[in-house]
């Protein structure tokens, strides 16, 4: 063999090493192996360099390479924030016909139904039932946001728009047809949040009322489903529909929800290490400690009462604080950091699809909602200095 074929053998060899290592590096990726290059340096927090990959493709007219740069730019992550180029990339990735695109568009213009006028929710849920139709799943996920009123706090309320509980039910459908535990959980806790607050009279149920039954059993099957999934969070929601009672109707899973209460559905998820559910039945105990104790004769907590209590305020301290209300866990910047990163990995829900979207949808924080966990340890403090006071008056915190 002359020295020409052993060279072109020998570079031939080093070739198909470096393919075979370049492969076992990158992970496949269904839109080929750019794609797959640029998530590998996204999950590596090399933003910058997985951005100049999307520019390099978008010129080839790569539709998703398009949307996921103007993402990037829109929030500016790994380059500068730049609205208006976001803008410019989107239409074009729009117009190669990328519907993601223009739910991105969309949810640029106006949150998707968040305080924003009756008419104008209206025409949302509408254009977003278009983006359902036109193949986008995940524009079902804004739409249930949207029909249930996506507004934090005050989430519950129903717009006023044609069979709003049969829209909602069909949009969790929709959203949840992959089978992400995630979408079981936010669809379970929309339509329960709705059927809740619509039976205790706290909304209008004048649109609702004929289909009951139906937005129950669904909100039911949707936190199963999350459950079986071994998302301990679904326990959460049947503490919330626990509530309803007979009106949960009939059937197995309808039975088994109602032999527990509000309570102690809370505490079973709290036992399951579920540190939302420790924060919540803390605080409930908290409030009716206060008001025993502010009472004529106050009534000091036995011991198994205290050590259950401090059972559930310890997990609840273990509650991951994100970033903006760190200063309110008094913990270390090495543990400030922890939490901030295991928060983003569970919430943060924009860069987890192949095409990107400038924002998540109303998600709640399943497992660690941190604003319940610091008005935890606020109603702590007051028990603390209520507590010690009355115990120094009567007897010690407590006694039998």
């Amino acid at each position: 063999m002359s020295d020409a074929i052993r060279l072109a053998v020998a570079t031939l060899a080093v070739v198909c090493v470096a393919a075979l290592l370049f492969m076992a590096l990158v992970p496949s990726h269904p839109l080929g192996a750019e794609h797959g290059r640029a998530r590998a340096l996204l999950a590596n927090n090399d933003i910058a360099e997985a951005a100049e990959i999307y520019a390099r493709l978008g010129e080839s007219d790569d539709a998703v390479a398009l949307n996921n740069l103007a993402v990037l730019k829109y929030r500016g992550k790994g380059v500068d924030r730049d609205g208006a180029e976001a803008a410019r990339l989107f239409g074009r990735a729009a117009r190669l016909g990328l519907v993601r695109a223009r739910l991105n568009i969309l949810l640029a213009t106006t949150y998707a139904c968040r305080n924003s006028g009756r008419d104008n929710n209206r025409r949302r849920a509408g254009e977003l039932e278009a983006l359902i139709a036109a193949g986008d799943r995940l524009a079902a996920s804004y739409l249930e946001d949207c029909l249930a009123k996506a507004d934090g706090q005050t989430s519950g309320r129903v717009i006023e728009v044609d069979n709003p509980g049969e829209r909602l039910i069909e949009a969790a459908r929709i959203a949840t047809a992959g089978g992400d535990p995630d979408e079981h959980l936010h669809a379970g806790f929309k339509l329960a949040t709705v059927v809740t607050r619509a039976a205790a009279g706290e909304v209008d149920a004048s649109g609702l009322r004929n289909i009951f039954p139906k937005l129950a059993e669904a909100a039911m099957q949707h936190f199963a489903a999350a459950e079986a999934a071994g998302e301990i969070s679904a326990l959460l929601g049947y503490s919330q529909l626990s509530r309803l009672g007979d009106s949960l109707g009939g059937g197995a899973l309808a039975a088994r929800i109602r032999e527990r209460s509000e309570d102690g559905w809370l505490e079973a998820a709290a036992d399951r290490g579920h540190t939302r559910s420790a924060c919540r039945r803390a605080s409930r105990i908290i409030r009716s400690w206060r008001n025993v104790m502010k009472s004529p004769e106050p009534k000091i907590p036995r011991n198994a009462e205290v050590a259950r209590f401090q059972e559930f305020t310890g997990l609840c301290r273990k509650t991951p604080i994100p970033p903006g209300y760190a200063h309110n866990a008094g913990r270390s910047p090495a543990d400030r950091l922890a939490a901030e990163r295991a928060y983003n990995r569970r919430f943060d829900r924009w860069m987890k699809e192949d095409a990107f979207v400038i924002t998540t949808p109303d998600y709640p924080n399943f497992e660690h909602d941190y604003m319940e966990a610091v008005e935890t340890r606020g109603q702590l403090t007051l028990l603390a200095r209520e507590g010690l006071e009355l115990a120094r008056a009567n007897a010690p915190l407590g006694g039998k």
